[in-house]
């Protein structure tokens, strides 16, 4: 059985850019959050029961929020999603993923965990407070119990954050295994930690030390939290039990075994300390009786698994999200479902937060960070930027001036620069065959899109409009459009058909070819449009004559090949490899297929572009960098530090002065090569 890990998603974009000025689209901005405030005071207290929840709206609301951060019906600016701007970037479009979201105690704050870094908001006004930045995803949050202090985790790293003013103040560090989880004991003494390796380290917080550590289970800790008293500590882990310990002596006082498929990937205590809830990739939330160890109820999901439930304050109600758009309310004392709310088809919900007076709920969705009025039923705001782009759009060009991004719902977003306007949104296929790969000829209108079904679609870019629909290939790993537009390339790890080159005008084949056990993960066109490269498992590369269909010359490259790209005068072929092979970047003669210069790079290389000039490459690392070389002289000019994920996508204006690159954590940054030509 396969489980999809959200918490590092493998994230693309496609950026389509021209020679512009950067004006008023935020394009100079500098972040919004390294200035602090102070809260205002909290919401006013009330006491939350299960009479709170009302029906589902029966319509969205109709005004129209006039704050930066709230995203409106009318297309919102590209300001409302530049993100914190990293060192030698011109900007960066996106917040990051969120991961993880939670509210203060004391209800003055609340925070989301990203891909980049960690945001700090108050409440009443959703002011950004502060952004920590991270060098890797922030997989989870949370609060001191008296909301000074705010713990995160990011890779092996377990940070310590001063709330008021926004300075990290302690690392905790003892594991080389990913740090996955965080909760607080309820006097704040204890900071609980778990791993993806099983272990569950207790933390003493004023000193730094280790109370205990032990294996909680066989796989990755998925959610840990503390009972009322923080005399037991639960564990949801990836074996399918949830795990009770003793927090004293860091040993077991109950398994209990009732979700019978995958992790267990949230659980919660009743304010009470009676009930212990668990929601599990089976899609079921148990609700069990703390004294006996026992489960009172099993109650079934509307649909997919749930990743996250929550508590309503006062313990009477349980709300969890699911993997279809809804948020469901059960009653604690019987399991009977109270009310479901839907949001939006289909849009997987991650996290749920309630704030400590249980009126707001906060949620996080493929959709982004929204902010739910409880008592009314109805969502009120969302947080832009946060939105989820999707996972295998393939593609970046740099030409026009539009911006295109994937949304994690299935839809691509276009963007005109100039005027900071959304032009419109694909949204002709079915969201749960969403678009996989995409391709931007570079001389007309034409978007091809390849869907979860293998259907393969040509969009008009000027109009949104679908202009084809081509026959439905097997396993598509990548496509590329010819230099003058007019042949669409798909390429395969169906062996019958590796590769298909389609004519865009009439949506037919015009050739397919391959090799026996042959398969393409990657592909290129040279600038002339003669000759396609295809990347292939096993290391190989293979220059096709495109006229013909036969074989010009094959190279074995590497065991680890990543990524490639052509020079722009055609004579050179670039191939990255992985670290496996030390990182190399191997230049190959096209038309000798010898090997001209190695780039070192240390590391795994998983997009490459070359300025139009010939003289500088990019490549996009594993870890998130951007390098710059010089092939004059085969020396790294420049390295930037803007990603906290492998750069996947990467593309030059037609200028040659801005470089845009597109990552997993969701987020586009431009950077100002000009300097360096």
């Amino acid at each position: 059985m396969e489980y999809r890990d959200y918490s590092v998603p493998l994230v693309y974009v496609a950026f389509v850019l021209g020679v512009f000025g950067l004006t008023s689209c935020g394009m100079a901005s500098t972040p919004n959050g390294y200035t602090t405030a102070q809260p205002t005071a909290p919401e006013s207290p009330a006491i939350a029961t299960a009479s709170t929840v009302l029906p589902l709206p029966t319509s969205p609301p109709t005004s129209t929020p006039t704050h930066s951060l709230i995203e409106s019906t009318a297309s919102p600016s590209v300001d409302s999603f530049v993100g914190p701007v990293p060192d030698g970037a011109i900007t960066r479009w996106g917040m990051g993923r969120p991961l993880d979201i939670a509210f203060s105690p004391d209800g003055h704050v609340f925070a989301v965990a990203s891909s980049i870094g960690i945001y700090v908001y108050q409440v009443d006004s959703r002011t950004e407070l502060w952004f920590g930045s991270t060098t890797m995803p922030v997989r989870g949050i949370a609060f001191s119990p008296d909301s000074r202090t705010l713990a995160s985790v990011n890779g092996d790293n377990i940070a310590l954050w001063d709330v008021p003013t926004g300075q990290q103040v302690r690392q905790l560090r003892d594991s080389m295994q990913i740090a996955t989880c965080l909760s607080f004991s309820g006097d704040g003494h204890i900071l609980a930690s778990g791993y993806d390796d099983g272990t569950i380290i207790l933390w003493d917080v004023a000193n730094g030390t280790i109370n205990h550590r032990w294996k909680g289970a066989d796989g990755e800790i998925y959610k840990l939290a503390f009972s009322p008293d923080s005399a037991i500590l639960a564990s949801g882990a990836y074996d399918s039990i949830v795990q009770l310990w003793d927090t004293s002596k860091g040993q077991p006082v109950g398994s209990l075994h009732g979700h019978t498929d995958g992790p267990v990937y949230d659980v919660a205590f009743s304010s009470d300390g009676n009930t212990l809830a668990s929601g599990a990739y089976d899609g079921t939330v148990i609700l069990w009786d703390t004294g006996s160890k026992t489960s009172r109820q099993v109650v079934e999901g509307t649909g997919g698994a749930i990743r996250s439930i929550a508590f309503l304050p006062s313990g009477g109600v349980l709300v969890f999200g699911t993997d279809n758009g809804q948020i469901v309310a059960l009653n604690v004392s019987d399991g009977k479902q109270l009310n479901v709310l839907q949001a939006q088809e289909n849009s997987a919900y991650y996290r749920l937060a309630f704030s400590p007076n249980g009126h707001t709920l906060l949620t996080s969705s493929d959709a982004g960070v929204s902010l739910w009025d409880w008592d009314a039923g109805q969502q009120v705001e969302t947080l832009n930027g946060y939105q989820d782009f999707d996972s295998a759009a393939a593609d970046m060009a740099v030409r026009n001036n539009e911006l295109l991004a994937w949304r994690a719902s299935g839809n691509a977003v276009i963007w005109d620069v100039k005027s900071c306007t959304q032009l419109y949104v694909l949204t002709e296929q079915p969201s749960e065959f969403g678009p996989r790969l995409l391709a931007i000829s570079p001389r007309d209108n034409l978007l091809a899109t390849n869907t979860r079904d293998g259907t393969i679609r040509l969009w008009n870019r000027a109009t949104g409009s679908l202009a084809l629909t081509l026959m439905r290939q097997r396993e598509i790993r990548t496509m590329a459009f010819s230099p003058d537009g007019s042949i669409l390339a798909s390429g395969s790890t169906w062996h019958d058909y590796p590769v298909i080159l389609w004519d865009v005008n009439t949506g037919q084949r015009i050739r397919t070819f391959g090799e026996d056990g042959f398969d393409v993960s990657n592909m290129a066109f040279s600038p002339d449009g003669h000759i396609l490269a295809t990347g292939a498992a096993g290391g190989s590369v293979h220059l096709w004559d495109v006229a013909s269909g036969s074989i010009l010359n094959r190279v074995f490259v590497t065991i680890n090949y990543a990524s490639l790209a052509f020079s722009p005068d055609g004579k050179t072929l670039a191939v990255g490899t992985s670290y496996g092979d030390d990182g190399k970047i191997i230049l190959l003669d096209v038309s000798s297929g010898e090997q001209i210069d190695v780039l070192k790079s240390q590391t795994t290389t998983c997009s490459l572009a070359f300025a139009p000039s010939g003289n500088l490459l990019a490549s996009g690392a594993f870890d998130g960098a951007v390098m710059i070389w010089d092939l004059s002289t085969s020396k790294l000019l420049r390295t930037w530090h803007g990603h906290t994920q492998e750069v996947r996508s990467m593309a030059f204006s037609s200028s040659g002065d801005i470089l845009a690159s597109g990552a997993s954590d969701s987020t586009v940054v431009l950077w100002d090569i000009s300097a360096l030509e």
